[in-house]
């Protein structure tokens, strides 16, 4: 079994460590590269190409009975959590071969949907999708690094070629795109980027 947790956190910072206790024989490694689709496959370069492989957000509550789950998964499947009826990367168990057979993460995705962007590939590429218990990893809620206004610009740039591309599969719900109210006091500025780089994108296309 191979474990990555994914961080720009020191160790004793990483509140994941604290229920990170696998009785399985296991490789355990932190990856520290920036932006989340280069970071997993990072991770995952440092495992090879076989194996079983888990991905670990750095702010989880895990239980013991993550690991049995984890050995169900098979080759030819994968899984996310389900997080605002979408999937989330905050663990992410799949079998090296197949997570290598997709092409893994796209490296160019700094931000976010790195996640959604793999898993619509792997559905295309005919992987079974299991949902991973939110049970069995719990997140800590906390002030997301990424909300800082000087990555503002960076996130919706990125999150609107994304939108552009995927439409409804990044969010189902187009009023909450464009009005997140999960920071009132960058919502505005949210709003008036996120229009602005829908219309540069839908003029310049995406790939």
């Amino acid at each position: 079994m191979n474990i990555a947790v994914i961080t720009l956190k020191s160790n004793d910072k990483i509140k994941t460590l604290e229920t990170l206790s696998c009785s399985q024989p296991h490789n355990l490694v932190f990856c520290r590269s920036l932006g989340y689709g280069k970071a997993r496959n990072d991770a995952a370069k440092t495992f090879g190409s076989t194996g079983l492989m888990i991905q670990l957000n750095d702010d989880l509550v895990l239980s013991p009975k993550l690991w049995s789950f984890a050995l169900k998964i098979k080759r030819g499947e994968f899984g996310f959590q389900i997080v605002n009826e979408w999937v989330c990367s905050r663990v992410f168990i799949i079998h090296l071969e197949d997570y290598w057979k997709i092409g893994g993460c796209d490296n160019t995705i700094k931000y976010a949907f790195e996640d959604g962007d793999f898993y619509l590939r792997a559905i295309k590429k005919g992987l079974i999708f299991h949902s991973i218990p939110t049970e069995l990893a719990q997140h800590i809620p906390h002030k997301h690094a990424f909300t800082y206004m000087k990555n503002i610009a960076k996130i919706d740039y990125e999150w609107t070629k994304l939108f552009v591309k995927y439409k409804r599969n990044v969010q189902h719900n187009m009023f909450r795109f464009f009005i997140n109210p999960f920071d009132y006091r960058v919502l505005f500025q949210h709003f008036v980027l996120k229009v602005t780089f829908v219309i540069y994108w839908l003029i310049h296309g995406v790939n």
